[in-house]
């Protein structure tokens, strides 16, 4: 193959991107790009079949291209590459310009950075990098669909959405803008995004109105920030064109739930329905019989339909009485709510949570504090089928490394006075604390002391990972500790304690 005409095409190619900021579209840049070769070609093909043609020849020939100027010649189809998908993105989108969404800034980066590096490797990575960035929202659905997946299996598609509300906020801000729009003029659009067909206003603003109708957000209001409303993902879009879900056996029970009693978008106190608080524990129980009734589809209703979220939200306004203020005492008619819960729904997994906050009120004389919302933070827990009779008592949410915040104190004492006797005043969980805080600084002459039999050399749990410390087992001499990890609980290690006379000891530590 001759290389000559190729790169001094290429040449070219890079002069006229250079001018790049004195056109306005793509289709400037592109006619620009091929002018000179417009008199060979011109009269034989037109000016689509040209474009399409020259990348494809470059796809076809970028393989075959000497390696001494292969980096270049990547980077500058890289840059056409893009420009191409910028401009196909934004008339799948429908809207004048996109400059300002963050899938072009993050895809420009991409392109800059392999500019810099000619990395080969890295060709392919970012193509695709810019692939996924300029995926709609319509196209990320179909393709899970294609997939037979839901948002609750596909994290590209979760971030897609995020970064996609991102865009659409900020471009909205820019129309309000351009517009000057009053918090008035901005609500208005609130009444008028689903009947877009008798708008009268700006026609981008009407674009902007169909853009979110077809990717799947709606707009909401905003109570205390500018703009007065903003962008959110439209959860019953996403539903409702998620193949996977409709054909679940729960499908319709569930859309009933939150097409009637369910606020997906401002669950709990806020919720727009305006429910009144104590009567979210029977939009808690109707969610509990109907992971009950589908106990086979309860991660998938937990993970893939939003209710992980609802049922947090609804739980915690319910044990803080509808409000959150403090401090507050609450009155006898809240009193008498929660305390029918507690006698009345002994067998709810909601159960050891109200009741926690039962305990936490009457040991303040009923005075609210700001401490209740830790107690929902371990509420999926009574939710998962691998700690069955778990109880409030039982769970350490590990929010610090060390695993508890005395342990450098006692490890330090110890370390300078041997007396055993400071070990004999900890409990079982410090002790683990003490244990994983010897290991890490490599004192295995502490660990010996706390241990019966044990290999020195075993792996240090990641505190990053730790979220969950919980008790499985209970006896006079004997516990049992499983520590977890993760959004889904994963089990890392197990570790049981063995009580010898007057301390506690760690007897095994299994690693998972």
């Amino acid at each position: 193959m001759d290389d000559k005409p190729l790169e001094k095409m290429l040449h070219e190619m890079k002069d006229d991107y250079n001018k790049l900021p004195e056109y306005t579209n793509t289709k400037t840049v592109m006619h620009s790009i091929f002018a000179r070769k417009r008199s060979k070609w011109g009269r034989l093909l037109p000016t689509v079949a040209i474009i399409a043609g020259m990348l494809l020849f470059m796809v076809v020939a970028l393989p075959f291209i000497n390696d001494e100027h292969q980096g270049d010649r990547e980077a500058e189809y890289l840059k056409l590459y893009f420009q191409q998908k910028k401009e196909t993105f934004r008339k799948e989108l429908g809207i004048e310009s996109v400059e300002s969404f963050r899938e072009v800034k993050q895809a420009e980066r991409l392109v800059k950075q392999f500019e810099l590096t000619s990395q080969p490797e890295s060709f392919e990575q970012i193509k695709s990098e810019i692939d996924y960035l300029f995926t709609t929202p319509e196209q990320a659905i179909e393709q899970l669909n294609e997939a037979g997946e839901s948002i609750g299996q596909n994290y590209d598609f979760e971030n897609k959405m995020y970064e996609m509300e991102a865009s659409l906020q900020a471009y909205m801000s820019k129309l309000f803008e351009k517009y000057a729009f009053t918090s008035g003029e901005q609500k208005a659009l609130l009444e008028v995004q689903h009947d877009k067909l008798n708008y009268s206003g700006p026609s981008d603003i009407k674009a902007f109105l169909k853009l979110l109708d077809e990717q799947g957000f709606v707009l909401k209001p905003e109570e205390f920030e500018s703009p007065a409303i903003k962008v959110q993902m439209d959860y019953f879009w996403i539903i409702g064109n998620n193949e996977r879900l409709q054909k679940m056996e729960w499908f319709e029970r569930y859309l009933e739930l939150v097409e009637t009693k369910i606020d997906l978008y401002a669950p709990g106190i806020y919720n727009e329905q305006q429910i009144p608080w104590h009567e979210f524990d029977t939009i808690l129980l109707e969610i509990e019989d109907l992971f009950n009734d589908y106990p086979e589809a309860q991660n998938v209703l937990f993970e893939e339909t939003f209710l992980r979220n609802v049922v947090h939200w609804y739980l915690e306004g319910y044990i803080e009485a509808g409000e959150y203020s403090y401090p507050a005492t609450l009155n006898q008619d809240a009193r008498d709510e929660l305390l029918h819960f507690v006698n009345e729904h002994r067998d709810s997994k909601y159960w050891e949570i109200v009741n926690g906050a039962v305990k936490l009120y009457e040991a303040n004389d009923w005075e609210k504090g700001d401490r209740l919302w830790i107690l929902t933070n371990k509420l999926f827990l009574f939710f998962d089928e691998k700690f069955e009779e778990l109880q409030l008592k039982d769970i350490h949410e590990v929010n610090s490394w060390p695993i508890l915040s005395s342990t450098p104190k006692t490890y330090m004492e110890y370390v300078e006075e041997q007396d055993i006797s400071l070990l004999e005043k900890l409990s079982s969980m410090e002790i683990i604390s003490l244990y994983y805080y010897a290991v890490e600084r490599k004192a295995e002459e502490v660990v010996n002391d706390i241990v019966i039999n044990l290999d020195f050399n075993l792996s240090k749990v990641n505190s990053n990972e730790l979220s969950y410390i919980i008790r499985t087992d209970h006896a006079t001499n004997q516990e049992t500790y499983q520590l977890l990890g993760g959004d889904n609980h994963k089990i890392l290690e197990e570790v049981r304690l063995s009580k010898e006379g007057n301390m506690w000891k760690i007897s095994s530590v299994e690693l998972y």
